[in-house]
């Protein structure tokens, strides 16, 4: 799943958040983001996104504020 880009690379985290996993930035340079894609419980990667896509940063740093 690595270099997503555009509408995929905004896809692939809320369709797997809406499956029940989530997903955990490994990477954050300001201008390329890793995630990696984990399962329900969080304990096993089953994919990785990587994006220098400027709509996917800003999503994932949104998403980071939005955090506690």
């Amino acid at each position: 799943m690595s270099g997503a880009t555009g509408d995929e690379a905004l896809v692939i985290p809320q369709r797997w958040e809406n499956s029940g996993g989530t997903w955990r930035l490994v990477r954050d340079d300001d201008s390329v983001v890793d995630l990696e894609l984990l399962t329900c419980s969080g304990g096993e990667v089953m994919g990785r996104l990587r994006s220098d896509d400027p709509v996917v940063l800003a999503r994932v740093h949104l998403h980071r504020a939005a955090q506690p």
